[in-house]
């Protein structure tokens, strides 16, 4: 799964992907009540000092009680009833666009270009771009392909594993 937010901490959408099953969210706990409906282990890059923050934070004012693994800062494991969410970035501790080009994917990019000029990748123009509306089909479109480069990694990372004899 993917989230994005504007100015780091205000929730813009989500995107849960599976293939033949990708969703759109537009309310952090619609997302979170549709992973813990759905359970299992789901990944998210970076996601232990991000998403998976976001999750948490919205677990904690819920008044739901989780479990949470830390390495230094960030959360590798967290589990709520039958869910449990991990972060990639332990499996593949460098960028995302890094692991498109390795498993021969296309690099998820916003469309848009940088006008804050720290070169951040257009991700300055979220607030500007869903402040009328949160519904941005180029936004909504990065996050559907940074969880596709996620899951097609995973899966490679899978059949490499097994095609090594590691189990």
């Amino acid at each position: 799964f993917d989230i994005e937010c504007a100015d780091w901490d205000r929730f813009v959408v989500g995107v849960t992907y599976q293939p033949g099953d990708v969703r759109i969210w537009y309310d952090p706990d619609d997302l979170i009540d549709h992973l813990r409906a759905k359970g299992g282990t789901w990944w998210a890059h970076a996601g232990g000092i991000y998403d998976t923050l976001m999750v948490a934070d919205r677990l904690t004012q819920r008044g739901i009680k989780y479990q949470a693994d830390e390495a230094q800062s960030r959360i590798t494991r967290l589990v709520c009833g039958g869910l449990q969410i991990r972060d990639s970035y332990a499996l593949f501790p460098f960028r995302l666009d890094e692991l498109a080009g390795l498993i021969g994917a296309a690099v998820p990019e916003l469309p848009w270009s940088c006008v804050c000029g720290r070169a951040c990748g257009g991700y300055c123009q979220i607030p500007a771009r869903t402040a009328a509306s949160r519904h941005d089909p180029d936004l909504e479109d990065y996050c559907v392909a940074d969880c596709r480069v996620l899951y097609d990694g995973l899966a490679e990372l899978g059949r490499r594993a097994e095609a090594d004899g590691i189990e």
